[in-house]
């Protein structure tokens, strides 16, 4: 629902010379209701007209479905990639068999709480990339998943290595080569999610990149 917005700032940033359309990654996602293979490419459509492009890097689904439709999306330049989210081995496995194109991203749920290791192993035996969503622990936190940014664990690595809880919690998912979507509207938190590559460098695998937490 923010795909308006995305696409004024990526026309603002283009005109003023910020970016180069050819420096951005672009994702957006097939929404809900227009899984139905017949309707798969009026909802691309209707997706770049708001973003004011005129294709898309990646373009993911939650439904295989659409994976023929999909495909044919690839073959008219509409979207140079295609992707999937919240597809477990057996699904994606199916997908692999089936497909003419390539899926290239698996978007699932990935934290400290969650253990995806056989998905995330299966995905890159396959070539699959992975993006965490809630990476800094489940949109339904409660006493089963609470907010790892109070974790003990997780605040004693951060001041063992000088950062914040959340840096602790995205380099987590940096280290084992995954993408995370992290979301803020504040500058400075922005700036210190973007700063936590520095972090990963710092050998930072044995500490942050292997462990689990268990409640």
């Amino acid at each position: 629902m923010n795909e308006d917005e995305v696409g004024e700032a990526i026309q603002e940033k283009i005109k003023d010379g910020t970016v180069k359309r050819d420096e951005l990654f672009i994702t957006t996602k097939l929404w809900g209701i227009f899984h139905n293979p017949d309707k798969v490419e009026h909802a691309l459509r209707l997706s770049l007209a708001k973003l004011q492009v005129d294709s898309v890097d990646l373009y993911l689904m939650h439904s295989p479905m659409a994976l023929g439709a999909m495909e044919k999306l690839v073959e008219k330049g509409l979207t140079k990639s295609i992707g999937v989210s919240n597809f477990n081995v057996n699904q994606l496995g199916e997908i692999i068999a089936a497909a003419k194109v390539p899926c290239v991203m698996n978007q699932v749920e990935n934290h400290p709480c969650l253990d995806q290791s056989e998905l995330i192993n299966f995905c890159k035996t396959n070539n699959i990339a992975i993006t965490a969503y809630s990476p800094l622990g489940s949109s339904r936190a409660s006493a089963k998943d609470p907010n790892l940014r109070e974790n003990s664990l997780v605040k004693e690595i951060a001041e063992n290595k000088a950062c914040t809880p959340v840096q602790v919690l995205l380099a987590y998912h940096i280290c084992q080569g995954i993408a995370c979507l992290a979301k803020s509207v504040t500058p400075s938190r922005i700036e210190q999610n973007f700063s936590v590559s520095v972090i990963s460098s710092r050998r930072t695998n044995s500490m942050v990149g292997s462990f689990q937490l268990t409640w």
